[in-house]
């Protein structure tokens, strides 16, 4: 539970995130439980999760929450974990639920993350275009500059 609903799991969540984007920027009403399913399994077949013990990731699963007017996927998504057996003694019902509350408060946080690092690189490439653009121009207003002052 700890890894993948306490986002203890890194690259984990981190490529969840980058595979569910184009799919949770959408209309929440246009999503799929089979397709998030999917990108979950890809998810974990790609990254270190897929060591983890098979019972723990049979457990893992996607949910869906309430769906409410203007919400878009990344605002209903949320990751689930089966609890059946002996440990559902520890793990009730009322305490399954406040780890999804946990998770999904971390899942917000970590989406403002995953955006603020987005806009970071995009304006830092940006940047790098501008000085080496400025720099061409000093270049080439420099190069002018000599050839008008020096006689033929």
């Amino acid at each position: 539970m700890r890894r993948y609903l306490l986002m203890g799991q890194g690259d984990f969540i981190r490529h969840l995130m980058d595979l569910l984007e184009p799919e949770l920027e959408q209309d929440a009403k246009h999503l799929y439980l089979h397709n998030l399913t999917g990108t979950l399994e890809s998810a974990v077949r790609a990254t270190n999760a897929q060591f983890d013990d098979p019972d723990i990731l049979e457990r893992l699963d996607v949910r869906l929450l309430e769906l409410s007017a203007g919400d878009t996927g990344w605002d209903v998504f949320s990751l689930d974990y089966h609890v059946d057996g002996p440990i559902q003694t520890v793990f009730t019902h009322d305490t399954v639920r406040r780890y999804l509350r946990i998770f999904n408060f971390l899942w917000r946080a970590k989406r403002m993350e995953h955006g603020l690092a987005s806009v970071w690189k995009s304006q830092t490439s940006r940047t790098r275009e501008i000085r080496w653009m400025t720099g061409r121009q000093t270049r080439k207003s420099i190069a002018h500059s000599r050839r008008s002052f020096i006689p033929l």
